[in-house]
């Protein structure tokens, strides 16, 4: 029996690891995360947020493997290859103030007739399909909102961008954690994701 398109996208992604997310980066950007990791590492939480960091981080950068940028302390920028440029798929974003947010293109619309996600009874909250599953705060952002994104996210908006801001536990609940995983596949698969992806480089370059 064929699978359907919701099962498939619901394959766990195989992240890559965390010394070779560092490896990718250019040596100011690695001196960031490390200075983050180290910041995590010192918490009394039990290792709780590092490993959710690290397990956001490692998924995003499987998605889109072009390359990643910090911004400052708190936010990661990753990008898929666009020709001779490159395309900003996803950001993360940690102030290191108990929650943790994973800006995606606006996939939503793809994700609820899919039943991917469940809206639940709360404005802006949704949940796995499974029955008590951990709800995730979505907002969706566009040219107009907010009217002065940050520079992480300013490049994921606007010109017929449109994008969503996950904000889940810092702890990392496994059902918020499997739910941002799902919507991150859903918007590496999104069209102008993959059309950047399959557009040729110059030659020589």
């Amino acid at each position: 029996m064929p699978m359907n398109k919701a099962a498939a996208v619901s394959q766990p992604v195989q992240p890559v690891s965390l010394a070779t997310v560092l490896e990718r980066a250019g040596a100011k950007d690695r001196a960031s995360l490390q200075r983050h990791l180290d910041a995590m590492a010192a918490e009394t939480d039990g290792g709780g947020h590092l490993k959710t960091w690290e397990t956001l981080l490692t998924l995003l950068a499987s998605l889109a493997p072009h390359a990643i940028q910090a911004v400052g302390k708190e936010a990661v920028r990753f990008f898929v290859s666009d020709g001779r440029y490159k395309l900003q798929v996803f950001a993360l974003e940690d102030n290191r103030d108990g929650v943790i947010h994973v800006y995606i293109p606006d996939v939503l619309d793809r994700a609820l007739p899919k039943k991917v996600i469940v809206a639940t009874k709360v404005e802006g909250e949704y949940a796995l399909p499974a029955k008590g599953a951990v709800p995730v705060r979505i907002e969706r952002l566009d040219g107009d909102h907010p009217a002065d994104p940050p520079a992480h996210v300013k490049f994921m908006i606007g010109l017929g961008r449109k994008a969503l801001r996950l904000t889940i536990d810092a702890g990392g609940q496994p059902d918020q954690l499997k739910l941002v995983e799902t919507l991150c596949q859903l918007g590496a698969s999104s069209s102008n994701v993959t059309e950047a992806v399959s557009r040729p480089k110059p030659e020589g370059k």
